[in-house]
């Protein structure tokens, strides 16, 4: 069995021209037809009073750093809902409680 870690995609939909729950669903779909083989579906959750959504990706600890990096771009260029991902999400590995590994700019 694999090792994995977390990576948790939090998603701001105060931010989203078209916040639509279906992209807990299809951002996974998504992202595993690029990277097969390399993510499971760790499920999702509310946090905050906003509340936030947060996507659960599970990640083999045996990418390649390069495949993390490509799998960073990857969510951050997603536009399947019509808005601009980038500016909606902030990107945490294991934890929301450490630095985002991307996070979108303040405007």
């Amino acid at each position: 069995m694999k090792s994995m870690n977390r990576l948790i995609v939090s998603i701001d939909p105060s931010r989203m021209e078209n916040p639509d729950l279906d992209i807990r669903y299809d951002l996974f779909d998504y992202l595993d037809e690029l990277f097969p083989d390399m993510l499971q579906d760790g499920g999702y959750d509310y946090a905050g009073p906003q509340p936030l959504l947060l996507i659960f990706l599970e990640i083999s600890q045996e990418s390649p750093h390069l495949q993390l990096d490509s799998l960073l771009e990857a969510i951050q260029s997603y536009q399947r809902f019509g808005a601009d991902f980038k500016n909606v999400i902030q990107v945490f590995i294991d934890s929301v409680d450490s630095d985002p590994v991307y996070s979108y700019p303040d405007s």
